[in-house]
This record gives structure tokens, sequence and C-alpha cells, in this order.
């Protein structure tokens, strides 16, 4: 998958965790190749799988469009119809070119003040995004593997969410590149939060904490605090034990 879309992998990304409608096209390709990127590309968010794994369609035809009413669906095709009717995705991958094509969010204000600011913060994460899969491909060149490039993924994937349930008080003064990391991640994680693909998220995590042993409750989160946190008080350490 990074080998074919390089640097623009990165824009896949961010698609499927922002739940965009995402179609790849692959014009006289087989089908198990199609069916094999779109399967890939759910795994580059795999800490989200339980919400993504439900919109995934390794490959659809004119017969059947049902899928289209699958809020951010990724599906696989090889009509080229399917590229051409733009109301129908909002990336498309084209296979045989190698392009990803992002249409303009409907959701832009308008306003020229407002879209330079936008820009500006999304450049704080799409810099990140551009080291991290600059750092991938000379891990692939180097012939490291498709589990490292997995593993890569999930664990840049694990960062964006774990910053959601950080804050100050969670993170050591110490840490400062994971503070620089969470504030480049900042603009990213309050635009997921506004989409159908965040709720699913929150739902899906409360569904999985109360399925737990100890229920309703982020072991996770209590771990980073006794690390941490100097000062718990009497009340919050009796919340944990």
């Amino acid at each position: 998958l990074v080998q074919k879309f390089k640097d623009a992998t990165m824009n896949l990304f961010n698609a499927i965790i922002f739940g965009k409608r995402v179609l790849f096209l692959g014009y006289q390709h087989p089908a198990h190749e199609i069916c094999d990127l779109v399967l890939a590309s759910s795994l580059l968010v795999a800490p989200l799988s339980g919400v993504v794994r439900d919109r995934v369609y390794p490959y659809v035809s004119l017969v059947d469009l049902s899928f289209l009413q699958v809020p951010g669906y990724i599906a696989g095709v090889t009509n080229p119809m399917f590229g051409e009717r733009e109301e129908w995705w909002d990336v498309l991958c084209d296979i045989g070119t190698g392009k990803v094509t992002v249409r303009r969010d409907k959701a832009s204000s308008g306003d020229p003040e407002s879209e330079a600011r936008e820009k500006e913060e999304r450049k704080r994460y799409t810099s990140m995004d551009a080291e991290f899969i600059e750092r991938v491909q000379a891990g692939i060149e180097a012939h490291l593997g498709e589990r490292w490039v997995r593993d890569e993924f999930r664990d840049y994937t694990s960062r964006i969410v774990e910053g959601l349930f950080f804050d100050s008080e969670t993170l050591s003064p110490d840490d400062k590149d994971r503070q620089k990391e969470m504030e480049a991640n900042r603009p990213r994680t309050e635009k997921w939060k506004q989409t159908l693909s965040f709720k699913r998220f929150e739902k899906h995590r409360a569904e999985q904490l109360r399925k737990r042993t100890i229920k309703n409750v982020d072991i996770g989160d209590h771990i980073r605090k006794l690390r941490v946190k100097k000062d718990l008080g009497e009340e919050e350490l009796v919340f944990m034990y």
C-alpha cells in the first residue's frame, strides 16, 4: 500500500480517521489486488479496527450500490465509472497511477481568513505525518518487512488516540517531545471529534470498557497518573483502588 501511494498514503490515513468515503479504483487490475489494498488500508488505523471494519467493502460493482449508503465506507472497484461520479466519494485512490484525489470538504466555511487558519493548523499535523511516512518508506527500502510497517502505523495511530485522554496532569513535564507531538496533533483530534467516526469510536470504547472484568474504568489512564502525578488526592486514590 505504501509502495503504491507513497507520501499520499497519509491522505488516505487521515481520511479513514475522519470517516471519509474512500474508493479504490483499479481499472483493468485483478480483483484480488484491489481487495488486498482495501483491507490493507483498514490496517493503517489498526487500533480503530472496531469502528472501521463494518464499513469495509473489499470489492463492489454497479450491480449493488447499497454500500454508498454507509457513511465513511472504504471500497474497491474496477469500473472507471465510479471515478467519474465524484458525488459518490470523498477520496479516490487510483491503483493504476498511485494518485490519491481528495475532494474539497463541503463543510468548508468559504471564509478566506478561516480557511487560512484551518490550513495553518492542518500543517501542524501534516508536517508530522510527512516525517512519519518518510521514516516508514526508509524502513521499507531497508527491507524491514510488512510486520514492521504495520507496527509503525499501529503505534502512530495509538499515540493520536491516547492524546485524547492525556492532559498536563497525566504527562511528565520532562516528556517535551510527547508534549510537542500532542500539541501538533490537537487540530487533528479536534477535527475528528466533530465527525460521526469519532462518535462511533466513543460508543465502541464505552462498550469495550463495559465488557472488561474491571468495568467502566480506563486502566491505562490510571497507570499514567500513578506514573506521573506526585500529588494524587485521597479521593482519587480511593477511586483507583
